[in-house]
């Protein structure tokens, strides 16, 4: 009699446990991937597609304003080197407009590429403003004014950074250099209240009284008695070699040129004598420009008028040359009066 053994029973019925378990987790498996599957829809991933286009569209639209940047930046260097070229040659040097126009594209430093992107842009610009086929002369004549804006700009910035690094002693000699009149002088003075001379001080009213009767003709005193503080001295010679252009008399020329106290002052006197007397001197000086101005050594009378004088039989016109103004013109007495004129190539010298 064979006796059933227990264990085979128990095996059993774990292994049926088991099977029954592991069904159970496989459809719980299914359950979980049909469950992702769902959440993995057409609507999201049409979703997430929506998203990585408006990335693109994005990354597109940001590339494209950084070439229309790079553009702007690279016509606006073109345009400066256009100008810088315009400007030094002039207009006699219109007709070359496209050697200068090369040699602008080549200061920009730019690939095959971005050269064939970059005159497209710059043919457009044109086109916008070709209304009777000039387009380029436009170009030309705006590019010259950019230049000088820049340029000035470029100035203004390094006198800026200049100033600022000025001292405020620096700063106050400085504003005393550009006053261009006796009232800018006195405004530059007043907030100081004074200056302090090498050997006195000086209220601010006090210097500007002393300017005054150095600029009249009637008061005895020289740029000796200006103290040098701030270049107050030098500023009072600029005033007044801007005062003798004006005087109207030989006699206030004089008295002018003594308040300057030159090292050559009894010469130049002696100069100013002789022109008086109706000598001609040829001088750089603004002292002897005047006083040949105030002898009437100087005509107002156009070249038209001087071509009209009666010639001799071979076509000159005789006259006796003075001498040369500092612009570089002559002054000729003629049988008709002393005349300026611009070269002597009609003259016949006597």
């Amino acid at each position: 009699m064979s006796i059933e053994n227990p264990f085979n029973n128990f095996k059993q019925k774990i292994t049926s446990e088991e099977i029954e378990k592991n069904k159970l987790t496989n459809t719980e498996k299914e359950t979980v991937n049909l469950d992702q599957d769902i959440e993995k829809s057409p609507l999201e991933n049409n979703s997430t597609n929506i998203e990585l286009g408006m990335e693109t569209d994005k990354f597109i639209k940001q590339d494209s304003e950084n070439r229309q940047e790079f553009l702007e930046e690279k016509f606006k260097k073109f345009m400066y080197l256009m100008g810088e070229k315009h400007n030094k040659y002039g207009e006699t040097y219109g007709e070359v407009f496209n050697d200068f126009k090369e040699d602008a594209l080549n200061g920009l430093n730019l690939n095959e590429s971005e050269l064939k992107e970059f005159n497209d842009y710059l043919n457009n610009k044109i086109s916008l403003q070709n209304e009777n086929g000039d387009g380029f002369y436009k170009l030309k004549l705006e590019s010259v004014d950019f230049y000088k804006n820049e340029k000035e700009t470029e100035k203004k910035a390094v006198e800026k950074e200049r100033l600022e690094k000025m001292s405020p002693q620096e700063r106050i000699s400085e504003n005393i250099h550009q006053a261009e009149s006796l009232s800018e002088l006195a405004a530059v003075l007043k907030p100081l209240g004074g200056v302090r001379g090498s050997s006195q001080n000086f209220k601010s009213e006090q210097i500007v009284n002393l300017f005054e009767k150095l600029l009249n003709t009637n008061e005895n005193i020289n740029i000796k008695d200006i103290t040098r503080t701030y270049g107050l001295r030098d500023k009072a010679i600029n005033l007044l070699e801007k005062q003798i252009r004006e005087v109207q008399t030989f006699e206030e020329l004089k008295i002018m040129t003594k308040k300057l106290c030159l090292k050559d002052e009894q010469e130049i006197i002696s100069q100013i004598d002789k022109i008086k007397d109706g000598a001609w001197i040829n001088s750089n000086s603004n002292i002897i420009s005047r006083a040949n101005e105030l002898q009437g050594l100087h005509s107002n009378k156009k070249q038209d008028d001087f071509n009209q004088l009666m010639r001799d039989d071979k076509g000159y016109i005789r006259g006796k040359i003075l001498g040369q103004t500092p612009g570089g013109s002559y002054i000729v007495n003629t049988p008709q009066g002393k005349m300026e004129v611009n070269n002597l190539k009609d003259i016949r010298n006597l």
